[in-house]
């Protein structure tokens, strides 16, 4: 089962990632603020975090910010899709600084906002996946012997 924390302060918005984001298999977390998704980062193991930019849980439009902080702190292969409907440049060399997996800028948008939510998730979990499969084969052939003695 793939869990999936969903972070955004308004509901209508939330429940739409939410249908965006369902699929088989997966446990879907939702968070309206830093402090309950941080709090679930910390108790949880978490496969996938998309969260709105501007959580506005402490009058900062940039909470999401600190949410991805905390998902790289914990796991730095733990992919983070960002949202943001008033994405700069400077906003988003900050967050893939920081190490977000990718953005979705509401704004601009080729296919519809949803549509592209959908791809970003698909990707992300399976280039989690791959990343765990990588972790698992690198600790098999580290244990195995080297060849002939």
């Amino acid at each position: 089962m793939q869990k999936l924390l969903l972070v955004e302060d308004d509901a209508d918005r939330l429940k739409a990632i939410s249908r965006a984001a369902a699929g088989e298999d997966r446990d879907i977390i939702l968070a309206r603020d830093r402090t309950r998704a941080i709090s679930v980062l910390n108790e949880q193991d978490i496969d996938l975090v998309v969260t709105d930019l501007a959580l506005q849980s402490r009058g900062v439009d940039e909470d999401g910010f600190e949410v991805l902080q905390a998902a790289k702190a914990k796991d730095e292969n733990l992919p983070v899709i960002l949202i943001s409907a008033y994405l700069s440049p400077k906003k988003s060399e900050r967050a893939f600084s920081i190490g977000a997996f990718d953005i979705i800028d509401r704004g601009s948008a080729i296919l519809e906002p949803d549509d592209m939510l959908r791809f970003k998730i698909k990707l992300a979990l399976r280039f989690r996946r791959a990343l765990q499969e990588a972790a698992a084969l690198k600790l098999r052939f580290a244990n195995e012997p080297s060849g002939p003695a």
